[in-house]
């Protein structure tokens, strides 16, 4: 039986994992996965493990940028090398970053090159940082050199959105865009909630509330709404930069919900479902084509008021499910086109549906492992 490692420093890509596993269980591959025994999210130690994991015990860290982190991420990349010198898998799957994952995948593959190497760049460090003014010290340079010089020796590379292929320019590879995928809860959504009152405009927000977040254009696109229509915002969600947001809007005399962050999907559904768009706002200087929050929205049928290039903004415009954010704020013309759009909500969900569901990943995944 052939043998194929997965690799992840972090916890939160279980769902891409496992349908990795198994869809290559079904190629027959005994499949390792490896990972941290670290949250990056809280900052501990793992309590809760998966027992089709093997868990790498890593140096701690308690900033998202510091030394800490970058010593963390290489102790553990050193040790996969070790991992992988050990067992000679006959496929690799390294999720990255951190980029130094590829530095040591690569240097394995140089010593095997029998052994199929995918690269899957689920993030672009530094480039999606909020560190745009030092994007050009040197150590941030050596540490994006790490990655682009590394996955050229890889068999083929995947990417999380179209958008980062764009800036992958040093690959000479097979390549293919793996979207994260969410649970199809169809049988839960109801299409059908009517409006009591047109002149009401509900946005939602889902996710992290932190520092990549446009704080400034939420404020200016509800202040523009507001003008026209009674608003309300209804967010959920927990982060660094909560108070700062929610103190905007009680001084910008903006109506809101905080309801805090929500995990279970059953009452996260029913408090989106009673909204009009949800908010896709991040900070210009993120170097992001997709997000786990507009997959979410899609889901539940519901269209966005977006501002991330790439791929997200050419879905709501080809596909008519949302409205780009232009300099000049919103589009009034859209807003109550999209309002007035009584199939609005199952134009939204069969993007999701043609796109984000777990069969439509794996079916990709399995074009990937049929050309290798």
């Amino acid at each position: 039986m052939k043998k194929a490692i997965l690799i992840s420093c972090f916890d939160w890509y279980s769902k891409r994992l496992e349908a990795i596993k198994d869809t290559l269980e079904e190629y027959d591959y005994k499949v390792e996965i490896y990972t941290s025994d670290f949250s990056h999210i809280s900052k501990e130690y793992l309590d809760k493990k998966n027992n089709y994991c093997s868990y790498i015990h890593v140096h701690k860290y308690t900033k998202n940028i510091s030394f800490d982190r970058l010593k963390s991420h290489y102790l553990f990349s050193k040790c996969i090398y070790k991992a992988l010198c050990k067992s000679n898998p006959d496929l690799i799957y390294g999720l990255i970053p951190p980029n130094s994952i590829s530095k040591f995948c690569s240097k394995y593959k140089k010593k095997h090159p029998d052994c199929k190497l995918i690269y899957d760049v689920i993030d672009l460090w530094p480039e999606s940082m909020p560190i745009s003014k030092y994007r050009w010290f040197k150590p941030l340079k050596i540490w994006k050199n790490m990655r682009d010089n590394s996955i050229k020796l890889c068999d083929y590379l995947v990417t999380e959105c179209n958008y980062y292929l764009k800036s992958l320019k040093k690959y000479d590879c097979k390549h293919k865009t793996l979207y994260l995928y969410k649970k199809d809860d169809i049988s839960e959504l109801n299409f059908n909630v009517k409006k009591e009152n047109k002149n009401n405009i509900v946005l939602g927000y889902v996710g992290s509330i932190n520092n990549i977040l446009d704080i400034e254009t939420i404020i200016n696109i509800s202040n523009q709404i507001k003008e026209r229509y009674n608003l309300m915002l209804k967010i959920i969600g927990v982060g660094e930069s909560k108070d700062i947001l929610l103190k905007q809007l009680a001084d910008n005399d903006i109506k809101y919900e905080y309801y805090g962050p929500i995990f279970d999907e059953t009452e996260k559904r029913k408090i989106l479902q009673e909204c009009d768009f949800g908010l896709n706002l991040m900070k210009s200087t993120v170097n992001v084509g997709l997000t786990i929050k507009s997959i979410d929205y899609f889901s539940y049928g519901l269209p966005i008021i977006n501002n991330i290039k790439g791929d997200t903004f050419d879905l709501v415009k080809n596909e008519n499910i949302g409205i780009n954010v232009m300099l000049n704020g919103i589009s009034f013309d859209d807003l109550t086109r999209l309002m007035n759009d009584k199939l609005i909500n199952q134009k939204v969900y069969s993007v999701f549906k043609n796109n984000f569901t777990r069969d439509k990943f794996i079916q990709n995944f399995k074009e990937i492992l049929n050309t290798l």
